[in-house]
């Protein structure tokens, strides 16, 4: 079966077609019907080749498949049957391909899901699984699914905070903060459409990789997230990747200072509330002078070289500069009297 899809020039658009016109005639909703149970049908029908893949590396194409479901998730979101499935297949693959998604395995779920979080915000229940699933994946994977999703919002963040303005295609940042504040509330694992019903492992759901099985399952917002996004700026300046980190904070941190503000207010500037703002406020000013330390890279202008190539033995030296990924030839700026002006 497997074979056959890939083969089909038409795979997977066809799966996904839908005609909207016709939804609004005298049988609309009958058709509406009709095409949500086409969409559940392959729903279902992706979940159990997932399920008999055992290795995701020996699919190339794996991405085909998880676009059915993106598909489906996108255009039946708010139906809970359709939701449910989706949900259940995204977290099934979290564990059944566990070594494609602590590298790359987010980067192809992420951009779906948090579009439809940022674009139903007036749908309670959808909000709430999708929050759930976050911390489920958090759970599973921790820092790799962070940066993945860090990675996967940045580049589909709308700057435009006017709320009569909105793009589809783009992410809120106030609905992307809201998300990531929501999984600092782990004791709160309240499932609203039981999703895990639908999983076959082990409840409650564990920690994949060793290095993280004994860790509780916490998360805070600034010694996780954003300590995560400048440890990764701090490691590779010049990367695509540090790009995407100061994406994140730059929608991040503006809503973060308004939280524990009214966290403090709600408190009622109490002194306890008030000595956790003050040290908040403390370990968010020692990241940010061990961003700007370790980035002082970017401000050296187009002359810039790597100091790593620089400063490391000679054996770390060739191996370095040898590679592409770390190469980065030097601009020759000729002098302006020897130029050749024709």
């Amino acid at each position: 079966l497997h074979d056959e899809f890939t083969h089909l020039p038409s795979f997977p658009r066809k799966s996904l077609e839908t005609c909207f016109g016709m939804y609004n005639g005298p049988l609309g909703r009958e058709l509406y019907s009709i095409d949500s149970t086409h969409k559940f049908v392959w729903a279902l029908l992706m979940s159990d080749m997932f399920a008999k893949m055992e290795n995701a590396f020996m699919f190339g194409d794996l991405h085909l498949f998880i676009n059915v479901i993106n598909g489906v998730t996108l255009l039946h979101c708010e139906n809970v049957t359709i939701l449910r499935r989706c949900m259940a297949t995204y977290l099934s693959m979290a564990i059944h391909f566990n070594t494609l998604f602590t590298n790359q395995g987010f980067f192809l779920i992420m951009p779906t899901i948090l579009l439809c979080y940022s674009q139903r915000q007036t749908n309670p229940l959808l909000c709430r699984t999708i929050e759930y699933v976050c911390k489920q994946f958090y759970i599973l994977h921790r820092k790799p699914f962070l940066l993945q999703m860090a990675g996967s919002v940045a580049n589909i963040l709308d700057i435009n905070d006017d709320n009569f303005e909105v793009n589809p295609m783009k992410v809120k940042p106030k609905y992307w903060f809201n998300l990531l504040h929501s999984m600092e509330d782990m004791n709160n694992m309240d499932d609203p459409i039981d999703l895990l019903d639908l999983i076959n492992e082990t409840k409650p759901l564990k920690a994949l990789d060793l290095c993280y099985r004994d860790d509780p399952n916490t998360f805070s917002l600034l010694t996780d997230a954003l300590a995560s996004a400048v440890t990764v700026c701090a490691f590779a300046p010049e990367s695509r990747r540090c790009y995407q980190m100061l994406l994140v904070m730059q929608a991040t941190i503006p809503y973060f200072l308004e939280q524990i503000e009214k966290d403090t207010i709600e408190e009622e500037n109490s002194m306890v509330a008030v000595k956790h703002e003050i040290s908040i406020y403390t370990t968010l000013c020692i990241e940010m002078k061990a961003l700007v330390n370790c980035c002082d890279i970017l401000a050296r202008g187009p002359t810039r070289t790597f100091d790593i190539v620089n400063s490391v033995s000679d054996r770390g030296k060739s191996f370095i500069a040898d590679s592409p990924q770390f190469f980065d030839p030097p601009t020759l700026i000729e002098d302006e009297t020897k130029m050749h002006y024709s």
